[in-house]
C-alpha cells in the first residue's frame, strides 16, 4: 500500500478529490430533476421547470453521461485506474451533446442566460482537462 502511495503523484490525489466534489453535484442534480423532487425543483422559475420537462431522452442521455461519467471517472482516479481516462471521456462527450442541445437546438441558451453561458463554459473546461489530465497519467504509468 505504502509503495502505491509512493508513486503516486500528490497532485493525482488534491485533482481527484476536487474532481469528485465537483462532479457529484451534476450526478445529484440529474437524479433530482428526473425524479421531479418538489424540495429541489420548487426553487427554479417555471420557464426552468418547462424546459427540463421537455428535454428530449437524447440530450438527457448526454446530460447523464456528462454527470455521471466525470463522478464515475473522479472515483476511477483516485482508485488509480485507467478506466479513469474513458469515464472522463464519456463525460466530455456527455458535456458536448449537452451544449449542442442547450445552445444550438433548443432555448436553453436564453433560458439559462450569461450566468448560464459561464457555468457552460467552466464546465467544458474542466471536462476536458480531466480527460487529458487521466490520459497524461495513464501513459506515466500512474494509472493502470
Amino acid at each position: 500500500m505504502s509503495d502505491m502511495l509512493n508513486k503516486t503523484p500528490w497532485h493525482l490525489w488534491v485533482i481527484g478529490l476536487l474532481a469528485l466534489i465537483w462532479n457529484a453535484y451534476p450526478a445529484y442534480d440529474f437524479v433530482m430533476t428526473m425524479m421531479h423532487g418538489a424540495n429541489y425543483m420548487g426553487n427554479l422559475p417555471p420557464e426552468q421547470v418547462a424546459y427540463f420537462e421537455a428535454t428530449p431522452n437524447w440530450a438527457k442521455a448526454f446530460w447523464a453521461a456528462g454527470g455521471w461519467g466525470g463522478l464515475i471517472g473522479s472515483l476511477l482516479l483516485l482508485l488509480r485506474s485507467k478506466w479513469a481516462h474513458y469515464a472522463f471521456i464519456v463525460s466530455l462527450i456527455g458535456v458536448a451533446g449537452s451544449l449542442v442541445y442547450t445552445y444550438g437546438l433548443s432555448d436553453g441558451g436564453r433560458i439559462s442566460g450569461t450566468n448560464g453561458a459561464i457555468l457552460w463554459t467552466v464546465i467544458a473546461v474542466i471536462a476536458g482537462f480531466l480527460a487529458l489530465y487521466s490520459r497524461a497519467m495513464v501513459r506515466k504509468g500512474v494509472l493502470r
